[in-house]
């Protein structure tokens, strides 16, 4: 334990199905305490005799994704990491920190600024910018500055490094909060030391969410698809603006007719077949819409021989050839969930005729 204990880590000791011992080794901020309430909430959930052998862990709570390895580059056996840099390592991967709180930019509770952001979410945003604010942690971050000064009229930027509270007669910054990123109509999420802890908070903000590629993910990331749940953009940023364009001037469908939770529609889309393409449509009742502007999304529900099907379809899906709204019905509900325990005439939606 020499060397790992000069590293900033949290070494966690299990016995008979529970904790044995915590010990916070050099972690930055409060990043150790919020890791160790995570694993102790996780303990909870399990009775003693279940689930958790006898073992020491070690949960690595820097910025840096590497610091233990073994001598061919392997990761070593009980040691997590908040990001890893391949799917095969996903076992090694931990929630970060910030799925508890993050007190040094405001957070002190994930739930409660989850649940702010939600709400705010529903409001219509203010400004047509993309937005990001955030310290200088990496050449990425001084890249994507230079680019927002080129275009002022696209990208709001705001840089708050820490140095700030260190140099005398620093202009002041305007804070803004993760619930106010909602203000904006597109978000970006640019990688910082070795991962970015804030965007598991903008994945709920229901805007045009860009991502810039990175080598290390959190385990999240590996499951989001590009132009379904975010807008990809290339490591140097070279694209940014052409791809913000893109979603201004082409990526929007603008002969989607207008439709809500309860009516019935049926959605033509492409399936490709090999070298050949068919139209195959699905009609159902729409149950729920969810997000906006480009990642909006919508889920309808249709019974097939007695067996209700679900599809979760993306709106400006360029598979989508066009969607037909077949009759409008009469709900008070935004989401519909409750038919998926209904059948027969008690599962019908009453109809709004013209």
């Amino acid at each position: 334990m020499s060397e790992t204990a000069l590293r900033a880590l949290l070494s966690v000791q299990f016995l008979h199905g529970k904790v044995l011992s915590i010990n916070n080794i050099n972690c930055f901020q409060t990043r150790g305490e919020s890791t160790a309430k995570m694993i102790l909430d996780a303990v909870n959930l399990f009775p003693a005799t279940e689930g958790i052998k006898d073992q020491h862990i070690y949960v690595h709570t820097s910025d840096h994704p590497r610091e233990d390895i073994g001598p061919h580059g392997e990761l070593l056996p009980n040691h997590f990491y908040y990001s890893c840099d391949k799917p095969e390592d996903l076992n090694h991967v931990f929630p970060d920190f910030a799925f508890d709180a993050w007190p040094q930019v405001g957070i002190a509770s994930y739930m409660d600024t989850v649940t702010q952001i939600l709400a705010n979410a529903q409001k219509p945003y203010t400004s047509n910018k993309l937005f990001w604010i955030g310290a200088i942690t990496h050449s990425s971050r001084i890249n994507f500055l230079n680019i927002a000064q080129t275009r002022p009229d696209l990208i709001e930027a705001i840089y708050t490094n820490v140095d700030r509270h260190f140099i005398e007669d620093a202009p002041p910054v305007r804070y803004v909060s993760l619930p106010e990123h909602t203000n904006y109509k597109y978000l970006i999420d640019i990688e910082g030391v070795g991962w970015s802890a804030r965007l598991k908070y903008l994945l709920f903000t229901h805007r045009v969410l860009f991502i810039q590629e990175r080598r290390w993910k959190q385990y999240y990331l590996y499951e989001l698809e590009p132009y379904k749940h975010f807008i990809p953009v290339r490591n140097d940023l070279a694209d940014l603006i052409q791809q913000i364009e893109l979603v201004e001037k082409d990526y929007l469908k603008a002969d989607v007719p207008q439709f809500k939770s309860g009516d019935t529609v049926a959605v033509h889309y492409k399936v490709k077949e090999g070298n050949k393409e068919r139209i195959q449509v699905f009609e159902g009742v729409v149950i729920r819409v969810s997000g906006g502007s480009v990642a909006k999304n919508f889920t309808v529900r249709k019974i097939s021989s007695g067996i209700g099907v679900e599809r979760i379809i993306p709106l400006n899906s360029p598979l989508i050839e066009k969607i037909e709204v077949k009759r409008i019905g009469k709900v008070r509900r935004s989401k519909l969930y409750y038919l998926r325990n209904l059948s027969g005439k008690a599962a019908r939606i009453k109809e709004i005729r013209k």
